[in-house]
């Protein structure tokens, strides 16, 4: 055996307590350790001339039986086994006795190892290392030259990778290695120094049927004198199922987005699975510490995060709670924590375990969740809170697809009379009063059974005869297919409402009836007065005149105003019979063409002269060049633009101004404005003067002469024109009025027309 084999077999197992020795293709042994010297009684000098087997059959009896005979071989086969070795007259210990094969060019090579038993049974192997790994072939060896050809390598590395030993033994180990794992192994060979001769790898490596598998190497470089490596020896062992519960467990960890992690405290180290930094927001390859995960911790529960900190670190108290943590760029997260304390003989933290599990979905569906409860609560509460309402003030009813009430609330009850018991089970007609035909109740079942809402008013009978109206809305309650299950009945009780009207249908007739009576009154008391006024005036124009003679001029005056007062007469007389007319419909507009510019200049300025004088009131006109005719009534325009313009001037400040202007509106329409800057109006005061015989606040109208009428007979001499009377007005700024009619006439005419502001 060479050199660098035995001291490297010297530092392998010169510690353990195991007796170790290794005997050639022979049967020899070649190397023995200091324990198997002193358990075999065999001398340093000694040892190399001793067949193994020959003395081991001499010196030790097994457990149970006897040795029989039998080659090295078939001995190999029935190990492990418990034997006997005397250590005096009366002494005999036990050991368990086990082999590990090696295979090399020379043939190869054998380790025994006789480990004590401390009792009948088996107790395992020890802690040492290398104890460990000569039972039970629970280690692939291999000792390879740096050129990476193998000289040596155990029977389980050979069963591993092939079924031949000549396919291995001689032959470079790079075919059995993939390509990524091939370049991490050359790089770490030819890193290793004298001063750091091991190094160890997790790899992969291809199987005797050619299959990927993991297996973790522990190598060790021997160097010769001039310090370059002469000899490799590695020790493997198999991580297949390894590596794929890892992956198991990495997918548990990602689905569950749990993460593992530990902490030592007294070198202030973290380790963490790959979880624990895409929890954190980390990248892959980032090394984090205890303290970046704590500065990760929410502001607000640092001081609980460090309160549990403390209390597993001194007292070694575990906990589970859930914090908030702020990733760098990311949103917040809620992870529940998890950590125990590892507690060494001292009694000091010499470990905390920990786990770390992301809840922030889990959170945001608790609060979806608890938000969708207080929203059902809610929503249930006001439901309650919304029949009871209705049942308050509200009757109700609900009857299934065939008419049948199957609920009715106190309020039918004392409105039909019925009690619950005597309605539950009917029909609606049990409460029919005959006020209704039967198309009415039919056009009602073929709304609701069609899925559609019902409205209406209906009169019902009481249990005790009487009559009472209800406003009713029926609404379907339908199922996932549209068809109606049942049927809601919410009613209103309207008799009160209904007398009512009856009440005020009554007071109106009897109030349009004395509106014609009064009209007539009016019509008849004004034709009573026409005659002897005509007479009146006809008489004063001849004293005026003097055609009856010459008077004197206080008589002469005397003529002039009973002349000036008939005419106001003649002219309120005539206003209530044109109001009169416009009430009873018949009143009469003939309509022919029309030039606006001369209706306002030859017509209308010069009969305002008796109201322009008198206050020194500024009169502007504005008419617009090219404004077409209208067809309109003359003699009626004339009257209702003389009672705008009079009304204009009369409640006109002394010099105010009165503007009267004429522009086309559109194609169809013109407008004739007149404006002054009167006394103005309110809100209130222009609906009371659109109305005849009234008039404005009397404080404003009672020095001014008139029965109240020229508004409202303008407005609807205006109306009749199929036009559109405007009125706007501000107290102390003034009024305007606008007159918008049609150019073509529409007298008598029912067509739409525009009345746009």
């Amino acid at each position: 055996m060479s050199a660098s084999i035995t001291s490297f077999l010297t530092d392998a197992f010169a510690q353990t307590d195991d007796a170790v020795l290794i005997i050639d293709n022979t049967g020899f042994i070649v190397y023995a350790n200091r324990a198997a010297l002193n358990l075999l009684q065999i001398a340093d000098k000694d040892v190399y001339k001793i067949d193994f087997y020959a003395y081991l059959t001499q010196l030790a009896k097994p457990e149970r039986g006897t040795w029989q005979e039998a080659s090295l071989d078939e001995l190999l086969k029935t190990l492990p086994r418990n034997i006997g070795i005397e250590q005096g007259e009366c002494t005999t210990a036990f050991y368990q006795l086990n082999a590990l094969s090696f295979h090399n060019m020379e043939g190869g090579y054998r380790i025994f190892s006789l480990s004590a038993v401390k009792s009948e049974r088996v107790t395992g192997c020890g802690a040492d290392v290398t104890s460990f790994l000569a039972e039970n072939d629970l280690a692939m060896i291999v000792r390879y030259l740096p050129d990476t050809t193998i000289i040596d390598a155990n029977e389980l590395f050979i069963k591993k990778v092939s079924q031949n030993c000549q396919d291995i033994i001689g032959k470079s180990f790079r075919p059995l290695l993939p390509e990524d794992s091939l370049k991490a192994v050359e790089k770490a060979v030819r890193n290793v120094t004298p001063d750091n001769p091991a190094f160890h790898s997790i790899n992969k490596i291809y199987d005797a049927q050619g299959e990927v598998t993991w297996s973790h190497w522990f190598n060790h470089c021997t160097f010769d004198a001039a310090g370059q490596p002469s000899e490799y020896m590695a020790v493997g062992f198999d991580m297949s199922e390894l590596q794929a519960f890892k992956r198991r467990f990495e997918l548990v960890e990602d689905l569950a987005e749990i993460a593992y992690w530990s902490y030592r405290p007294h070198i202030d180290f973290m380790d963490y699975s790959p979880q624990f930094l895409t929890i954190c927001g980390w990248g892959s390859e980032e090394k984090v510490n205890f303290g970046a995960f704590k500065n990760m911790v929410h502001p607000d529960d640092k001081a609980l995060m460090e309160r549990h900190m403390t209390g597993l670190l001194k007292y070694h108290i575990p906990f589970s709670e859930e914090f908030r943590l702020l990733p760098a760029g990311g949103n917040e997260r809620y992870v529940q924590c998890i950590a125990e304390a590892e507690v060494d003989k001292t009694g000091k933290t010499r470990k905390i375990y920990g786990i770390l599990q992301d809840n922030t979905d889990l959170k945001h569906m608790r609060n979806a969740v608890q938000d969708t409860q207080q929203s059902l609560a809610y929503s249930s509460s006001m439901a309650t809170n919304l029949r009871r309402t209705i049942d308050e003030h509200c009757i109700v009813s609900i009857t299934d697809t065939k008419g049948k009430i199957i609920y009715a609330n106190d309020k039918f009850c004392r409105a039909s009379g019925y009690t619950l018991r005597e309605l539950i089970g009917q029909s609606h007609c049990l409460i029919k009063s005959g006020e209704h035909d039967r198309a009415f109740y039919r056009e009602m079942w073929d709304t609701i059974t069609a899925g559609k809402i019902w409205q209406g008013e209906i009169c019902n009978q009481r249990k005790d005869g009487r009559l009472y109206w209800v406003h009713s809305t029926i609404v379907p309650f339908v199922d996932r297919d549209g068809k109606p299950f049942q049927f809601v009945s919410v009613r209103t009780d309207i008799t009160a409402m209904k007398e009512n009207e009856k009440a005020l249908v009554t007071a109106r007739d009897v109030a349009a009836a004395a509106n014609r009576a009064k009209s007539r009154f009016l019509a008849n008391t004004s034709h009573e007065l026409r005659t002897p006024l005509n007479a009146i005036l006809g008489f004063s124009e001849l004293m005026r005149e003097g055609i009856v003679g010459e008077l004197p001029p206080a008589y002469k005056e005397y003529a002039e105003n009973i002349y000036a007062s008939g005419q106001r007469l003649l002219k309120a007389v005539e206003g209530v019979l044109d109001i009169t007319s416009l009430e009873e419909g018949t009143f009469n507009i003939n309509c022919e063409k029309i030039s606006v510019r001369r209706l306002i200049l030859e017509e209308i300025i010069p009969a305002m002269n008796d109201y322009i004088e008198p206050s020194n009131i500024n009169l502007q006109v504005e008419i617009a060049d090219g404004l077409p005719d209208i067809e309109a009534d003359a003699s009626r325009m004339i009257q209702a633009l003389a009672a705008v313009v009079e009304n204009a001037c009369k409640f006109n400040h002394q010099e105010g101004t009165v503007c009267i202007s004429a522009r086309q509106h559109d194609p169809d329409y013109l407008d004739i404005k007149i404006s002054d800057s009167g006394i103005g109006m309110t809100e209130d005061e222009i609906k009371l003067v659109m109305e005849p015989f009234n008039m404005a606040d009397d404080s404003k109208s009672r020095n001014q002469e008139g029965l109240g009428v020229g508004l409202s007979l303008a407005k609807g001499i205006v109306d009749n024109h199929h036009g559109d009377l405007l009125l706007s007005s501000e107290p102390g700024v003034g009024t305007t009025v606008t007159l918008r009619l049609p150019v073509s006439c529409q007298c008598g005419a029912h067509a739409e027309h525009r009345r746009s502001a």
